[in-house]
């Protein structure tokens, strides 16, 4: 299936914190929350490449499901603590049949997002008193929501409290993980590709950025991956040209320069070598 990037809000129990109480400085410009995942997998498609534009704190209540975010797969089980940036990129596999998870999205002014440390992906193990603490959290706010309109201040000092512990357990986690120096270093060279402007394909641009020499980055990559450093930079190219290719305002030639390319027919080769089609047929086709 081609890919299908799409932004998604969560608009069920999504609510705008300012306009909930006009006359104060709210601290969360809005909260998003889901308590009941069955209605949340029914607006998407499984296999689909998603993108959340928020950050999200998800609690994986009952069975396992396996995904993928920003292209590296995982497998998810109960008693886990999902933490998602903003502008995740995530696909959904498969789930099992008592798969349960809850999930809360918000966002905050740009001055306290320096206080949060968790915006970058990290799934954690939840010992079973943190567990039921986040459970609890999730709880105590759905029953509030039942009441917004009165309640919107209680409900943002929830929110607050309980990003805070969440903010504490990813601390501890961060302390007591132990991460491979491999893995540490995909995940940092998966940051630099995506949020690279241009997408260039040197390891040495990369390489340079993460302050290590590109042997030891290709080496770190292929360990932690099973992949090369050229198939996640074709990989992560191809996704975002398809992107933008679905935006007919934008010029082919424009794609072509914003993806780093010398020139249009430079990109319509890389394009038709790795998707079969060239931009335009693509762009045609909208992908199908």
């Amino acid at each position: 299936m081609k890919e299908q990037v799409l932004d998604i809000s969560l608009e069920k129990e999504l609510f705008d914190m300012e306009q909930m109480d006009k006359g104060r400085n709210c601290l969360l410009e809005w909260i998003s929350f889901i308590n009941d995942s069955s209605l949340f997998y029914k607006k998407m498609t499984f296999g689909t490449p998603y993108r959340t534009m928020s950050p999200q704190v998800i609690l994986a209540e009952k069975g396992e499901a396996e995904v993928t975010f920003d292209y590296k797969p995982y497998k998810l089980k109960k008693g886990e603590m999902i933490l998602k940036p903003a502008k995740t990129r995530f696909t959904i596999e498969s789930v099992s049949r008592d798969w349960k998870m809850r999930l809360v999205e918000f966002r905050m002014p740009q001055a306290m997002q320096k206080k949060m440390i968790f915006f970058h992906l990290d799934i954690i193990e939840l010992k079973h008193k943190n567990f039921h603490r986040i459970k609890n959290y999730f709880d105590i706010i759905a029953d509030f929501m039942e009441d917004r309109e009165r309640l919107s201040v209680s409900i943002e000092y929830l929110m607050l409290s309980m990003l805070s512990l969440v903010n504490v357990i990813s601390a501890e986690s961060e302390h007591t993980a132990k991460k491979s120096r491999v893995e540490v270093l995909f995940g940092e060279f998966m940051q630099e590709l995506l949020k690279a402007e241009k997408k260039p394909r040197e390891v040495s641009y990369y390489a340079k950025k993460m302050r290590i020499a590109a042997s030891y980055l290709r080496n770190a990559v292929k360990l932690a991956s099973k992949k090369s450093v050229s198939h996640w930079i074709n990989e992560v190219t191809i996704h975002a040209a398809q992107e933008m290719l679905k935006d007919d305002s934008i010029a082919i030639s424009e794609i072509s320069d914003r993806m780093g390319f010398r020139n249009p027919s430079s990109f319509t080769r890389f394009f038709k070598k790795h998707t079969g089609k060239t931009p335009g047929e693509y762009r045609n086709g909208k992908g199908m």
